[in-house]
């Protein structure tokens, strides 16, 4: 039979672990952007770059979206991440924006590489599985769309940087 001290321990220890973890973990129950604290919107970013990159296109590995991310831009590339959202009303293209998370990869060629996850409808977040709403990579006078992440790679070869004007010009 067990004591009810022994019982007691192992519920303080279970409730504590809770508290733990509740606390690690930012709860997002408010489904606007606009009422995110910091703290929501860096644990929204964070964990859209722990996120296997195979979560958003099968055909890559499991490594994280960062890593993937890193790699393909190459090791000297800055990689900027912000959370993007318009209000519902707001159209892109004829479309309503969806709540994104935004990845910046400026390159040491003067590319630059955008993607951006979504991971919300226009103006909430959470309300459905993270997706690939944008690839592309622009130079200094083009800009190439990509319709999902595997097709990344090889077009970054094919997206070569070009020459300024003055150097045309000559």
């Amino acid at each position: 039979m067990i004591k009810a001290a022994t019982i007691s321990f192992c519920l303080m220890i279970l409730m504590m672990t809770l508290a733990t973890r509740t606390s690690a973990q930012v709860a997002l129950e408010v489904k606007t952007p606009q009422k995110l604290t910091d703290v929501q919107v860096a644990s929204l970013i964070e964990q859209v770059k722990q996120m296997p990159v195979s979560r958003l296109d099968s055909a890559l590995p499991g490594v994280s979206f960062a890593k993937w991310l890193q790699d393909e831009a190459g090791p000297g590339a800055r990689i900027r991440w912000v959370l993007r959202y318009a209000k519902a009303t707001d159209t892109d293209g004829g479309r309503d924006f969806p709540t994104c998370i935004e990845a910046d990869a400026m390159m040491g060629t003067g590319r630059s590489i955008v993607i951006l996850v979504g991971i919300g409808t226009p103006g909430k977040v959470g309300d459905r599985k993270p997706f690939v709403y944008r690839v592309n990579v622009m130079d200094r006078h083009d800009a190439i769309d990509f319709d999902h992440l595997r097709d990344l790679p090889a077009g970054l070869t094919k997206v070569q940087p070009t020459a300024s004007h003055s150097e045309v010009v000559r």
